[in-house]
């Protein structure tokens, strides 16, 4: 079982690398070309291993705060690419069915720690990491789809936004065995990935061109 733990570890971490790189070249690709999206389908199919593998990783060696982050992962996976996929600013049922599980899920996290239900980290990142999920559904729920440049921003911050939370998580839970720092394996993700998503959607909403 530690060899398949290790084995699952390794395609994780590899594949989020891969599914990274992807992210940040799509930051300086031309929307809709074919560029864009032959890496963006990378990016996702990286990304749908990313959180196979996580799944796997939180059962084997039990970790109710991974599942939820992965959890809240996927549902950032779901809502990104499903703002790339509808074409037009306006959400349908889906993406509110996806929020409104969310919502659901986040809202458990939340209690999980706040109620002691989970212990170490996860007290303190479970509640932080569900209301942000719950904010971000309750969010798309109440979404008009005013513009496409929304709806385009909203795909960007949500595919990175689920590899900055799965890649953060397993980092965390496994920071000892990879000899990272836990100051580091809390923060690398979001300090190397957060400021590209501010200045592509600042960009973004100037009207850049390719944009």
């Amino acid at each position: 079982m530690a060899l398949i733990f290790s084995l699952l570890l390794m395609v994780h971490i590899a594949a989020g690398a891969v599914a990274l790189g992807a992210g940040l070249v799509l930051l300086v690709l031309a929307k809709g070309d074919d560029r864009h999206r032959r890496i963006g389908r990378l990016f996702g199919r990286m990304m749908v291993v990313v959180l196979i593998a996580a799944y796997v990783l939180a059962v084997i060696r039990f970790s109710p705060f991974l599942l939820a982050v992965a959890a809240f992962s996927s549902y950032l996976l779901a809502a990104g690419w499903r703002a790339a996929r509808r074409r037009k600013p306006a959400p349908g049922m889906a993406d509110r069915l996806i929020a409104g599980l969310m919502l659901g899920v986040g809202l458990v996290m939340a209690a999980a720690g706040l109620t002691g239900a989970v212990d170490g980290a996860a007290r303190i990142v479970m509640p932080v990491f569900g209301l942000l999920g719950a904010a971000l559904a309750a969010q798309d729920l109440l979404e008009s789809g005013r513009s496409n440049a929304d709806r385009i921003g909203r795909h960007l911050s949500r595919m990175l936004g689920a590899l900055i939370a799965t890649v953060t998580a397993v980092l965390v839970v496994n920071g000892d065995a990879l000899g990272l720092p836990s100051v580091a394996a809390w923060l690398v993700p979001t300090v190397a990935v957060v400021p590209l998503i501010v200045w592509w959607n600042v960009r973004l909403r100037r009207g850049a061109p390719g944009h």
